[in-house]
């Protein structure tokens, strides 16, 4: 749900680090090759007479363009991939785009180099779990990388930049799996979030002025008393991609563990209103670079959508806030 940037450094690294080893590779076994259509896919994809350009798009092409070379693949080539891989055939490719060798590379470009240079903190497929990057001598830790496009079915997008999601375990492993998003489009964490096209409600009753009553969070309240819901703008493009992410990664069904997190959130809009965040920003304000900075240390979470990314419950943390007002407070 967390939309995440690609630094044109990281592209060119991908890019500089990968295409010879890959060229190499291909070039290699277009000479050994005595599957005529094999062979015929692989010069398509090295692209020789196009100064590789192919082979380009396939490691750093953007999301739309590896879907049009899947595309152009099936229609173009199903003799070799239709029904089912020849399994010599699916292991050449996997040594040619070896994901294993970029998976288990710690000094050169690789899996773990790639996961700290986009500095994601959270999973952006849920945002609830954190995936720091580490790595020494001795230990060393990651988040998973998603195949948005299956590895298994798409061999030749094993290497793919745009391919490869920097995901929690929950997500990557345990809900989506093996599951194929090309004819199921999901949102795309490199090309979109869900921002303003789905958020986080309560479904707590307004009182006749459509305000909040404080009554809705006094002691006596539970997280039993309420259900936290992903309203999903009709309108959005981004709709049908947001409900199959939904259904996905179980988002609206794992928030409901979070509903003592809102309460928490609810109680805080309450107790810091425009009138109490001015006087705090009167006495400490030579603490805070801005009224921002102290709203942020109040709220214990980011609420801009610039900085979801940061920490985990981030988006419900901004939802939340925008339900019961916060907008009006956080205007400078």
């Amino acid at each position: 749900m967390i939309k995440v940037e690609i630094s044109e450094d990281i592209i060119k690294l991908h890019k500089d680090s990968l295409l010879p080893k890959v060229q190499r590779r291909l070039e290699r076994k277009i000479e050994s090759c005595g599957n005529e259509e094999v062979k015929v896919f692989y010069e398509y994809l090295l692209d020789e007479e196009n100064n590789h350009q192919i082979l380009k798009d396939v490691l750093v092409g953007k999301p739309h363009k590896i879907r049009g070379l899947i595309n152009f693949i099936n229609n173009n080539f199903q003799n070799i991939f239709q029904p089912f891989m020849d399994k010599d055939f699916k292991k050449d490719l996997e040594s040619i785009f070896s994901y294993t060798s970029f998976r288990n590379e710690y000094d050169g470009w690789g899996a773990y180099k790639l996961t700290k240079l986009l500095d994601i903190n959270t999973c952006p497929y849920c945002n609830r779990q954190y995936t720091h990057t580490y790595y020494s001598d001795t230990k060393k830790t990651r988040p998973e990388l998603d195949h948005y496009y299956p590895q298994y079915k798409y061999p030749f997008i094993g290497l793919s930049l745009y391919n490869l999601i920097p995901s929690c375990h929950i997500c990557n492993s345990n809900l989506k799996f093996k599951d194929d998003f090309y004819n199921d489009l999901h949102v795309h964490p490199y090309e979109e979030g869900f921002e303003e096209d789905a958020v986080f409600r309560t479904d707590f009753v307004k009182d006749e002025d459509g305000l909040y009553d404080i009554d809705l969070v006094d002691k006596n309240r539970t997280i039993d008393d309420f259900k936290l819901h992903l309203l999903i703008d009709e309108e959005s493009a981004l709709r049908d991609k947001i409900i199959n992410s939904n259904n996905t990664f179980l988002i609206e069904e794992l928030y409901q563990k979070h509903k003592d997190y809102v309460i928490e959130i609810i109680r805080k809009s309450v107790i810091y209103n425009k009138k109490k965040i001015d006087e705090l920003y009167s006495d400490f304000g030579n603490l805070f670079g801005s009224k921002s900075q102290l709203i942020d240390s109040l709220i214990g979470n980011y609420i801009q959508n610039k900085d979801l990314k940061k920490r985990v419950l981030s988006k419900l943390t901004k939802d939340i806030w925008d339900e019961y007002g916060l907008k009006e407070i956080w205007k400078q």
